[in-house]
């Protein structure tokens, strides 16, 4: 029996997965709970996934520039990395830097990132919750949502982003949608939740399926998180994960866009051009690293800012 969980690889069943891994995604960044019955669209998920691939192709810098696994001399994966990367124009003394981010890490991560912050004018982050927000390290929870973070927190033995960023320097400043926008954005776009938890479902279950016919699978054996370092062994996962997705919003974006990321973007977007027209010239973008290859597509072309070189944080410490 033990030399069968040897054998067995948890990464061969991706509904497990991704019941995990989508949860820890999606509702990273939303303050409020919000969920709509809207009836689920049939999707082919291999196209899906061909598509997805076809696009990153066109794009293969973006889609490491934020978010990357880290490897050693031998090809082990020993860190899960987001990074920062500044956007500047000599000629209009303006720099942008996009700060990537995932929502459960390290405590020397969101440490480390506290201090960055101090670099700059004006951090703009993300929590989808009424305009002026400022969450609080000892602000304690209920929602459903709240209960969920801090079980994955436990679980993969990190920290939440919320309990470690320190949101109260004058320099922070939200931006994103309230969860009133958040609601009439969905219902514009006749979208729930629920669709894109069954669309990710279906793709990663190709991913995996891909993964499989190719050799690819994860070695990752179930023994480990029976008999070993459970919480190394789920982050583990969890990172290749993330790597096979790129940068983990693929799933969710439909041709047209999605709430999450599109709209979310947009009215970050503008929020940067007010602070711009406020005579700002040394800003930071504090979101997700799945939104960055979106902003620095417009900082590049519409702001005319050229990337430099980025600066690496480990989020996920993948040898303990």
């Amino acid at each position: 029996m033990y030399n069968n969980l040897h054998n067995f690889s948890i990464s061969k069943h991706p509904v497990i997965i991704f019941v995990f891994f989508f949860l820890f995604i999606l509702t990273e960044s939303i303050y409020s709970h919000f969920c709509y019955a809207n009836e689920t669209e049939n999707k082919n998920s291999e196209e899906a996934v061909l598509e997805t691939e076809e696009q990153n192709a066109k794009k293969p810098s973006l889609e490491s520039l934020f978010l990357r696994l880290k490897k050693d001399a031998e090809g082990n994966h020993v860190a899960l990395e987001t990074s920062s990367v500044t956007y500047a124009s000599e000629e209009k003394g303006i720099k942008v830097t996009l700060i990537g981010a995932v929502h459960l890490g390290e405590k020397e991560y969101y440490d480390d990132l506290n201090k960055h912050f101090k670099d700059f004018e004006v951090v703009l982050y993300e929590v989808v919750a009424e305009e002026g927000t400022r969450p609080k390290k000892e602000t304690s929870r209920t929602s459903a949502i709240s209960l969920l973070q801090r079980q994955m927190s436990a679980v993969l033995g990190l920290e939440y982003q919320l309990y470690c960023v320190d949101y109260s320097p004058e320099n922070m400043i939200h931006a994103d949608m309230s969860p009133e926008e958040f609601k009439d954005a969905m219902k514009k776009r006749n979208d729930s939740f629920l669709q894109l938890y069954l669309r990710s479902v279906g793709y990663s279950m190709a991913i995996q399926n891909k993964a499989g016919k190719e050799g690819s699978v994860s070695s990752i054996p179930l023994r480990d998180l029976l008999f070993g370092n459970r919480s190394l062994a789920l982050k583990r996962i969890m990172a290749e994960e993330m790597g096979n997705v790129g940068n983990s919003v693929s799933p969710f974006e439909g041709k047209n866009g999605s709430v999450i990321l599109t709209d979310r973007n947009a009215k970050v977007i503008r929020i940067l051009q007010k602070q711009l027209d406020e005579g700002k010239k040394n800003i930071a973008i504090f979101y997700g690293a799945a939104h960055l290859p979106d902003f620095a597509q417009q900082l590049e072309k519409d702001f005319n800012l050229t990337p430099q070189k980025p600066r690496w944080f480990t989020a996920w410490d993948l040898t303990k």
